[in-house]
């Protein structure tokens, strides 16, 4: 329902949201392939979007991608942001695993 409203009203915040949206739901639901392919259609300038992406591409067994992105959200440089502040200890915890 959201993804249709997101196209109707045509902005693209509401559909990379709904693009955010269905990949929080493929990571819980466990599919790597679906939450990959939804969530590099996210906003990219939410460091816990770079977070969710590396867990995808862990989910998928990519772990070269997976660091990738893990990095990416652990040095992720910007003006402060609680989505950052949420997930860069666990992204820099992550990545020293990977």
């Amino acid at each position: 329902m959201f993804r249709l409203g997101a196209e109707e009203s045509k902005n693209p915040n509401l559909f990379r949201f709904a693009h955010e949206l269905n990949g929080l739901l493929a990571l819980a639901a466990k599919d790597g392939d679906k939450a990959t392919t939804e969530l590099l259609q996210a906003n990219q300038l939410d460091p816990y979007n770079l977070y969710r992406i590396s867990l995808a591409y862990d989910l998928k067994g990519d772990k070269a991608h997976a660091k990738e992105f893990c990095k990416k959200a652990a040095e992720f440089n910007s003006l402060p942001s609680l989505n950052y502040a949420f997930i860069r200890s666990k992204a820099v915890k992550m990545s020293s695993l990977l």
